[in-house]
């Protein structure tokens, strides 16, 4: 059985991951080693706008998609 998600990662893992989410998308060393890898398991390899319409995301969400190398940007209807 594959454990999948934050909760089953080792603490090697979630250091990284705080690390690189920390460092942000500018940084080669912690998108190579790390955010890849994040937005590979995501399906969000290639994805670099997402646009989104209705209830704008929380500032939690943007952070972390900015940190991702992810840009959200909102659709006024």
């Amino acid at each position: 059985m594959r454990l999948i998600g934050f909760q089953a990662a080792t603490g090697l893992h979630k250091s990284l991951y705080n690390w690189a989410i920390g460092a942000g998308s500018g940084n080669a060393v912690a998108d190579k080693l790390v955010l890849r890898a994040v937005r590979n398991e995501l399906g969000m390899g290639r994805l670099r706008v997402a646009y989104v319409a209705g209830a704008l995301p929380s500032s939690e969400i943007v952070s972390w998609a900015k940190a991702l190398g992810i840009s959200i940007q909102t659709i006024e209807a």
